[in-house]
């Protein structure tokens, strides 16, 4: 049995270096997500912050029916919309930064993993 253990050893090789391989390549692009989102998190961080004010003033002047919204069928509606809207865009940068992290830690775990196969039998 210690002989068949023996010979397995070049196949545990092959596979630490493929595995060390790919959770460099997954940490990698975690990396490139997050790096992406700091680099995309301004534009989308002002549209939705212009978005937002533009809903909230469009919300008030709805309900005090100036320049006569309340005539226009269901304004609530696209303003709750927008409002949303304004918001998600605004945190887009947060939610592709959680998913950065997450890619990340599991190229952490795959290295974790890998690291604690044994080559030598005992």
């Amino acid at each position: 049995m210690l002989f068949l253990q023996i010979l397995l050893i070049p196949i545990k090789i092959v596979l630490k270096v493929i595995g060390y391989s790919l959770a460099a390549i997954i940490k990698l692009v975690g990396l490139i997500i997050i790096v992406l989102s700091h680099i995309c998190g301004f534009v989308t961080n002002l549209l939705g912050g212009i978005i937002l004010i533009a809903a909230t003033l469009y919300t008030v002047c709805g309900i005090f029916n100036f320049g006569g919204i309340q005539r226009i069928e269901m304004w609530w509606v696209s303003s709750i919309t927008s409002g949303i809207l304004g918001l998600l865009l605004s945190s887009l940068e947060l939610w592709a930064e959680a998913l950065g992290d997450w890619v990340r830690s599991c190229g952490d775990n795959l290295s974790d993993n890998v690291s604690c196969m044994g080559i030598l039998p005992c």
